[in-house]
């Protein structure tokens, strides 16, 4: 028996961030994508350390404490056209103001530029 309101596992989120990246690679111009989202949550395992935590796209991380902020890395993101779709996009479906998205052009290598 299927329990359809099961909650999300961390394997579903991965899904969910591997489906988000092939549709934006779909984008005319944008090719190899990499997404990482800025949740603000703080790490528990080390409560000496005052530092944000990063991560991959995750459903779980919008779920527990919202999404603060995302960051893009594009191989087609040195095209200014292409970073405003990025944005535009991003900004609708995570219900984000524009100002918290960043896109960067990846190097040839698959890195940051």
């Amino acid at each position: 028996m299927n329990d359809s309101t099961s909650t999300p596992t961390i394997e579903d989120g991965a899904s969910a961030s591997q489906e988000l990246k092939e549709v934006l690679q779909k984008i005319d111009g944008v090719g190899d994508v990499e997404l990482f989202i800025y949740s603000g949550k703080q790490k528990e395992v080390d409560s000496k350390s005052s530092l944000p935590t990063f991560s991959l796209f995750n459903e779980q991380t919008s779920k527990e404490s919202g999404i603060q902020s995302i960051l893009v890395v594009a191989a087609g993101a040195d095209n200014i056209q292409v970073q405003n779709k990025l944005k535009q996009y991003l900004s609708s479906i995570f219900i984000l103001p524009e100002h918290r998205i960043v896109v960067v052009p990846m190097d040839e290598k698959g890195v940051l530029k």
